[in-house]
């Protein structure tokens, strides 16, 4: 059993914690979003479409970001079954196959970073 004093003082503890998130939460308001230059993107690597299906899907984003940013480079990691499917995408840089049951290419992320 808390007790009263025990009971006023989680009282002040719960009003301080809600003063604090309410601090937090107006210092977001007065913070703007940067805005984001089309030309800036250099490269978008497409993570990961599993099934032929999902690859099929893929194919009007790659379209539209080949559309919203004209400079980047395209890159998509895509599993070797659904590969063929995007092998011919005149929207794509550089298709990074990857099988779940081996490692990742690590050294294949180093180079599309740099």
């Amino acid at each position: 059993m808390l007790g009263w004093r025990g009971v006023i003082y989680r009282f002040i503890w719960v009003k301080f914690l809600l003063f604090l998130n309410l601090l937090f939460d107006i210092r977001y308001l007065f913070i703007r979003e940067k805005k984001i230059d089309p030309g800036d993107i250099r490269r978008v690597l497409i993570v990961h479409p599993l099934m032929i299906g999902d690859a099929i899907l893929v194919t009007p984003l790659i379209r539209a970001l080949k559309e919203k940013f004209c400079k980047a480079k395209i890159d998509v990691l895509i599993s070797p079954a659904a590969k063929q499917v995007l092998l011919n995408n005149p929207g794509l840089e550089d298709i990074i196959p990857y099988d779940c049951k081996e490692k990742i290419p690590w050294n294949r992320f180093r180079s599309f970073m740099k």
